[in-house]
């Protein structure tokens, strides 16, 4: 198994800000290769259009399970957001499901899906990293997707996936609940609708996620791919709040789950040398990486 984890209309109808033209972005590719899926515009992806549709549809049918039943679902809820409001939660979740729109300035944008490529030097190099299926251009409308998301990942986690309370634990696991091209797209759209920095560094394992106090675990993109992807597989084990204290104070970890820790998720920064500019292949701007 393999291990990761945090996703196009032929008419533009909108333009681009004048310090965007000519910066190499994902929507540069021209208008033959770029698709819709709902709202979301798709660059780049050609032959695996057809799989992101499906994707995206799915990934609206199950975040609408996931947040219209929260009160059954309180057991995996609590999990990961314990006492956050739902409906900040919900409204995250909400606004990526349909692709809500992204303003920046006076200006309305779809949120946009490229499909990595050589012809995008810096979203290609972060690609390259055995982990990375996928990540964020920071302070944009644009997520990525790498080879390993279509070539590697499964499309969907199922029970086999959950995880299992073990108090005894005392290994550190991660999480195949990530491993799924679900989950993965999930993790990189909700990112575009935090509406504040992410907590960093980034959680990225199932047991760290859980373990984070609400003001964290609501910006923490891994933990709304692991509640969308838990509700997805139908999972039902998860420690209490008192397990999780006990744990804690004896340095263990309750939830047994097959994967790895790393989420497989780099946000790249294109807005570190000028606030305006977004020149995704300067060397003046790092990745940033979600840390193992």
């Amino acid at each position: 198994m393999f291990w990761r984890l945090t996703i196009k209309f032929v008419l533009i109808a909108f333009s681009f800000p004048n310090w965007v033209v000519g910066r190499n972005l994902p929507g540069d590719a021209g208008t033959a290769d770029i698709d819709y899926a709902g709202n979301y515009k798709l660059v780049g992806c050609s032959s695996y259009v057809p799989t992101l549709r499906q994707l995206i549809g799915e990934v609206y049918s199950d975040i609408q399970k996931a947040i219209g039943d929260v009160d059954n679902k309180k057991d995996i809820y609590n999990a990961f957001f314990k006492d956050v409001p739902p409906g900040d939660v919900k409204s995250i979740l909400a606004k990526a499901a349909v692709g809500n729109f992204i303003l920046r300035g006076k200006n309305r944008y779809n949120p946009e899906i490229a499909c990595a490529s050589p012809s995008q030097p810096r979203m290609w190099k972060a690609c390259q990293a055995a982990s990375i299926s996928g990540g964020y251009i920071l302070n944009t409308h644009y997520v990525y997707l790498c080879p390993r998301f279509f070539q590697e990942e499964t499309p969907y986690p199922i029970q086999s996936d959950c995880g299992k309370v073990v108090p005894d634990k005392t290994s550190m696991w991660g999480s195949s609940i990530l491993d799924h091209q679900l989950t993965t797209l999930v993790n990189v759209i909700s990112r575009l609708y935090i509406a504040q920095p992410f907590l960093k560094p980034e959680q990225t394992s199932t047991n760290g996620c859980m373990a984070l106090p609400p003001t964290q675990s609501r910006i923490n993109p891994t933990n709304y791919a692991l509640f969308v992807g838990n509700v997805k597989a139908g999972c039902t084990e998860f420690p209490t709040e008192m397990q999780r204290k006990s744990s804690q104070a004896a340095d263990r970890e309750l939830l047994e789950v097959d994967g790895s820790q790393d989420a497989g998720i780099s946000d790249l920064n294109s807005t570190c040398a000028d606030p305006t500019e977004t020149n995704l292949d300067s060397a003046a701007c790092p990745l940033s990486e979600v840390p193992n």
